[in-house]
């Protein structure tokens, strides 16, 4: 089964679902750790390019998920997982009031439940026009930073390993400060809350998923904020969790 799926970015694609022959890269954790892992499974599933943009791709060229956006990336593993599963997503989740903690199961729907947030036509141009897009510190310094993709990625989940991870992260976003290429004092030495708001400017002009959801424990009725849970459950999920498939 395949479908064309309409990225954040713009770009459109073919895609299938996951078979056979994909379960060794499914089980492979040091490519999950290194983070080639995304890449990999979305390149062996993209069987055609509608429509490139904003990305540049050679006539008869395939689709470069190394090259896509970090918004994109989810988005295409979330539509891979529905080709797969269908778009229920039942998980484990443990009440985070300490006079309950009780553990109990829930499920959402990832086409339905999850908002998306599209790029939009003029940072689909800056995109597109070199990546290098402006804004300004909370001392007016002019940030000169890159919309994150896959090859961010990587190179930040390598060298976490061994580093800040919050640092190295912001690093691989930072183009030039003021004029200047050398943003790591920058980074140690700024204020932890200026640099969320840094942050925050960031990602107004990012695309992609909103993986935060609002649940209410079905014991205690206490309402909580998490996270869409990402890990080998999500796209190697048990039978158990199979047979919620809508």
């Amino acid at each position: 089964m395949s479908s064309i799926i309409d990225l954040p970015s713009g770009a459109k694609v073919e895609i299938r679902g996951l078979k056979g022959k994909e379960a060794k890269t499914l089980s492979d954790k040091d490519a999950l750790k290194s983070g080639v892992f995304l890449e990999r499974i979305l390149n062996a599933c993209t069987l055609s390019v509608i429509d490139p943009s904003p990305y540049t791709i050679p006539t008869g060229g395939r689709f470069d998920w190394a090259n896509a956006l970090v918004g994109d990336r989810f988005y295409g593993l979330l539509m891979l997982r529905v080709l797969t599963f269908g778009e229920d997503f039942l998980f484990k989740v443990q009440c985070s009031e300490e006079m309950c903690r009780e553990r109990f199961d829930y499920q959402i729907n990832l086409v339905k439940d999850l908002p998306v947030r599209r790029l939009s036509d003029a940072d689909r141009a800056t995109f597109s026009a070199g990546n290098v897009f402006e804004t300004m510190d909370v001392n007016g310094r002019t940030i000169k930073y890159r919309l994150p993709t896959g090859k961010d990625e990587v190179v930040s989940a390598k060298v976490a390993q061994f580093d800040n991870a919050f640092i190295q992260s912001m690093l691989q976003r930072i183009v030039e400060i003021s004029g200047e290429s050398i943003p790591r004092k920058y980074l140690e030495d700024c204020e932890f809350g200026g640099l969320m708001k840094l942050l925050d400017s960031f990602d107004e002009h990012n695309c992609g998923v909103e993986t935060d959801i609002e649940i209410e424990c079905p014991c205690c009725k206490a309402i909580q904020d998490i996270k869409l849970p990402f890990a080998r459950g999500f796209l190697v999920p048990t039978r158990a969790k199979t047979l919620s498939k809508s």
